[in-house]
């Protein structure tokens, strides 16, 4: 394998050849995550770790070729992509890894300032997940305006969400409440339903919190039809238990039975356990 890579690179094709690599791996994996949110999650998640190695070497090469755009660009893709894989293999510290590497690469070229920030948001999400809540609002915060100056909507967003999520485990409701408003107004506009169905169910789990039943059921029912239209059944089998557990402790005990079998039906469908 050395001995073809330094071949490569003396006949002068290397670049072009890695390039193509990355394009083409950095593809597919998008496809692999997109699916794994779906009935295909089962195949997602095998295509995933049948390439993990071409992802990693993907990060790998962010690191050691010559600083430049491209494959700073295509090292933060590929790890977000293993984003979807490592973690639930249990390697959050390797993620965690690859996440600060890519980053450092990135921040040595001018990489696109949309991919940076979802770095950095994945980045700040783990940190709230190891209850690092005051980290986790350091990266998050870093990761808002860029998203903004590289007009990535999608980055925007997510960035809003996860600022809201840290808020409301952090008890300040009022705050969290406001990022998640500005979440889903910001994905209402750009016509992503996938993030708004999500958006809207962080938002009624504040309403819930907060006390009222009422509007939180409204904003679940709403995300629910945006994930149905958009295929996304891991969360929507989240959403429906999250009704299944309004419904019980509200005492509609048959709907919440119905809610609960419509997540058992959706989970079994992906593959979950």
């Amino acid at each position: 394998r050395e001995y073809a890579a330094e071949r490569l690179t003396a006949l002068g094709v290397a670049a072009a050849i890695h390039d193509r690599h990355a394009r083409h791996f950095v593809t597919e994996g998008d496809r692999w995550v997109a699916a794994s949110l779906g009935s295909g999650a089962v195949e997602a998640r095998r295509a995933l770790e049948t390439e993990r190695h071409n992802l990693l070497a993907i990060c790998e090469r962010a690191l050691t070729a010559a600083p430049s755009i491209a494959t700073a660009s295509h090292g933060l893709a590929a790890v977000l992509i293993l984003g979807a894989l490592l973690p639930e293999l249990g390697q959050h510290q390797l993620h965690a890894r690859l996440l600060e590497r890519a980053l450092a690469a990135a921040a040595l070229v001018d990489a696109p300032a949309g991919r940076v920030a979802l770095a950095l948001i994945a980045r700040g999400r783990a940190e709230a997940a190891a209850g690092r809540g005051d980290a986790a609002l350091r990266r998050l915060a870093q990761a808002h305006p860029l998203a903004q100056r590289g007009g990535s909507a999608p980055a925007e967003g997510e960035a809003l969400a996860a600022l809201s999520i840290v808020q409301r485990q952090g008890g300040r409701l009022a705050e969290a409440r406001q990022l998640a408003d500005a979440a889903v107004r910001v994905h209402r506009q750009d016509g992503d339903r996938g993030r708004l169905g999500v958006a809207l169910g962080s938002l009624a789990s504040i309403d819930l919190e907060a006390g009222d039943v009422t509007a939180a059921a409204a904003r679940y029912g709403e995300a629910l039809s945006h994930l149905r239209a958009v295929g996304d059944r891991l969360h929507e089998g989240l959403t429906l238990g999250n009704l299944g557990n309004l419904a019980q402790d509200t005492g509609r005990l048959e709907l919440a039975r119905r809610r609960y079998r419509g997540a058992i039906a959706v989970y079994g469908e992906r593959g979950d356990h």
